[in-house]
């Protein structure tokens, strides 16, 4: 299954991302990108640990941008 969940260990916030979902961008090799915009800097790290084997995996990259015009460059 193309799915992504989890939630993050500081905010609590719940990441799901299904991999029939229109907005998600599928990379050639089949690895789904995920753009992470948030403002701490420790979320970077947390999500890193918690999905490292799948981005090991080369099933999935993350981008992070701290905040919506860093975002928007990527």
């Amino acid at each position: 299954m193309d799915e992504i969940t989890g939630t993050t260990m500081e905010t609590g916030v719940d990441i799901e991302v299904a991999g029939r979902h229109p907005r998600v961008d599928r990379r050639a090799d089949g690895a789904v990108t995920i753009l992470v915009v948030d403002d701490e800097p420790d979320l970077e790290l947390l999500i890193r640990q918690r999905y490292r084997r799948a981005i090991r995996e080369g099933r999935y990259e993350f981008l992070f941008a701290g905040d919506g015009l860093e975002a928007l460059d990527r």
